[in-house]
């Protein structure tokens, strides 16, 4: 088999099942990791019957934590993975095969369309790398990361193009905003994150000689500042390069959309967001019985190993051991919560038995 379609889907039957239809003959298997409430999950195992194969995890807040288990289930070469308010345009759709035929990478990275249409793809767009060989890529950081190529990494031309559809997005609540907790920096992690950031905003290969050089003129930036600034490799940012680093970071963004705020503007609302995120923290370290230097101590843990094989769930056998306990209600939380408890307790279990 050439390429798997691989589908991550949560109480959303419908747009899955809409995807699936539209994936049909466009690839050679269909795989869907579903975290549904019962009525949701066997609507959709009614409709997967020789369509898909449909496999049930449990419900932990957002996709990003079973990648490795999805990819895992996937049995071709090429993996493409699509959310459920996402689609192909008809042109990708149409060539996709000939696509990973021709290939000469390991990974392709796609202009994504962020606000998208049924009829109208609009401006903004981000860089995704949906489309990767199985086995050439990984995945590290904490939320929503674009995983890093073990090879070489291609852009694929403009005519090819993801949608985000906003008719098809779930406008609840993101809970798993609450994730961004964990993101706390010291200089030294602060480098590697500018660095994604760079690598993904440019969608460089950084095989290439001149990504190397991008990245490594970045990086001289960067080490220039805390040289000048005295900034111990160590320490956490201070307020002051939170706000920088969350400006710069909205600046990216504004760019891309061709929107440009006052600067002024954008400063205030980092700093508003840097509040909520200290309060989302406070009540965090709260519920869990840490106190906010331990915070500190497990978001740089998360960081050097990533959330993923922090967890163990680079490992499929882990995610199905958690999925039956799950079904069994050894667990008094769900979704998000679930996560950052089961984050939260291994890093207080390491903690005890390094006293120990």
């Amino acid at each position: 088999m050439n390429i798997s379609l691989l589908v991550f889907s949560r109480n959303d039957a419908s747009n899955a099942i809409s995807l699936a239809q539209s994936m049909r003959g466009k690839v050679d298997e269909i795989v869907i990791v579903d975290s549904s409430d019962r009525e949701e999950h066997e609507r959709l195992a009614k409709w997967c019957t020789g369509k898909a194969k449909l496999y049930f995890a449990a419900p932990l807040g957002y996709a990003d934590l079973l990648r490795y288990y999805g990819i895992s289930k996937c049995k071709s070469k090429w993996i493409l993975y699509l959310d459920t308010d996402e689609r192909l345009n008809e042109r990708f759709l149409l060539e996709l095969q000939s696509i990973v035929a021709s290939a000469k990478c390991d990974a392709f990275a796609i202009r994504r369309y962020e606000e998208a249409s049924e009829k109208n793809r609009g401006n903004f767009f981000t860089w995704q790398t949906r489309l990767f060989k199985k086995g050439k890529v990984a995945f590290t950081g904490i939320i929503h990361e674009q995983p890093v190529v073990h090879g070489r990494l291609c852009t694929l031309s403009d005519e090819y193009w993801i949608e985000h559809r906003t008719e098809l997005m779930h406008h609840g609540s993101n809970t798993y905003n609450k994730m961004m907790a964990f993101e706390m920096l010291d200089y030294s992690t602060l480098n590697n994150v500018v660095l994604d950031y760079a690598r993904k905003f440019f969608a460089l290969d950084t095989s290439k000689a001149s990504s190397k050089l991008i990245m490594g003129f970045v990086a001289l930036i960067l080490n220039a500042y805390e040289l000048l600034g005295l900034k111990k490799k160590g320490r956490e940012l201070s307020k002051t390069d939170y706000l920088l680093f969350y400006t710069l970071r909205s600046m990216g963004y504004a760019y891309r959309q061709r929107h440009f705020p006052k600067l002024l503007e954008l400063w205030r609302g980092q700093k508003v967001w840097l509040e909520s995120l200290e309060n989302e923290r406070a009540e965090l370290c709260r519920k869990h019985g840490i106190t906010r230097k331990e915070l500190f101590e497990l978001s740089m843990q998360l960081y050097k190993k990533g959330i993923i094989k922090y967890l163990g769930f680079d490992k499929p056998e882990r995610i199905d051991m958690l999925t039956e306990d799950y079904k069994r209600g050894m667990f008094k939380d769900h979704g998000i919560d679930l996560a950052i408890s089961l984050i939260v307790e291994k890093y207080k279990k390491e903690r005890l038995a390094r006293k120990v």
